[in-house]
């Protein structure tokens, strides 16, 4: 296999992972109500959602205290790369989340 064939590859899996990731962060925030019930009506609830991710898993634990620690290192890339595809989802959804965030 040539370098180009592996770089292609490496990116279309990098390019399938971000796809199947994008907007995750304002599903979850618009279906998972028992995280936190005001998320399905809050603007910009999915960026929200990322961001307390991260902040929830990034916790700043030392690894000498928790050597498990390193584990969240993935994760915190996914709520990262999700980010901005969160915001786009979010921005789409306005028309239908600001009447719910202002009728109540």
């Amino acid at each position: 296999m040539s370098r180009r064939t592996e770089f292609a590859s490496a990116v279309s899996v990098a390019l399938l992972i971000a796809a199947s990731t994008s907007g995750c962060g304002t599903i979850v925030s618009r279906t998972d109500s028992d995280y936190n019930p005001d998320w399905d009506q809050a603007l910009y609830g999915g960026a929200a959602w990322d961001l307390e991710f991260m902040v929830l898993m990034g916790g700043g634990e030392d690894l000498e205290e928790n050597p498990f620690a390193i584990l969240a290192v993935p994760f915190l890339a996914a709520a990262l790369v999700d980010l901005p595809f969160s915001l786009v989802a979010d921005t789409l959804i306005l028309p239908w989340t600001i009447p719910e965030q202002f009728s109540e």
